[in-house]
């Protein structure tokens, strides 16, 4: 529409020198709207749809999970979909604990949704989840191949 109106414009513009300038214009303006949309418009909008629906996924946080789990924050940065939660109860060996939260969200069937929505075309390429616990952080990446 915006095309056709300037070619509308236009073509008003020149009408003394061409008398179907009008018509002419706005029809070819408006033929260009779709090839300019799918080349140009759409791939800007794609992510910042994406990045939308994403933080009106994640809520109002910080939010209480369950007992021990609150999720502090979540965001697309650094080419990932990132969360990072605190966990209140003690951690003493980081590393299986690490191994443990791997474990089980690579099992969960959100693992495969969550990992199905990362798209280079979106700059997100990995799920990235940082917990807080007593102890220190504990950091876990997964990209789709680690979901069962």
């Amino acid at each position: 529409a915006v095309l056709g109106g300037i070619g509308g414009t236009l073509g008003a513009a020149m009408r003394g020198y061409w008398p179907h300038a009008v018509i002419a214009l706005t029809a070819a303006c408006a033929a260009l709207t779709l090839p300019i949309n799918n080349s140009v418009i759409t791939p800007l909008l794609k992510p910042l749809a994406f990045k939308a629906g994403f933080i009106k996924g994640a809520g109002n946080l910080p939010r209480r999970i369950d007992d021990v789990t609150i999720t502090e924050s979540a965001g697309i940065y650094d080419n990932a979909m990132n969360y990072t939660y605190r966990l209140e109860m003690d951690v003493t060996d980081l590393e299986a604990a690490k191994s443990n939260i791997k474990q089980t969200l690579a099992a969960k069937p959100e693992c495969k949704t969550l990992t199905g929505m990362l798209n280079p075309d979106m700059h997100v390429e990995k799920l990235v989840y940082r917990y807080k616990t007593n102890s220190g952080e504990i950091t876990v990446e997964l990209v789709a191949s680690d979901c069962r």
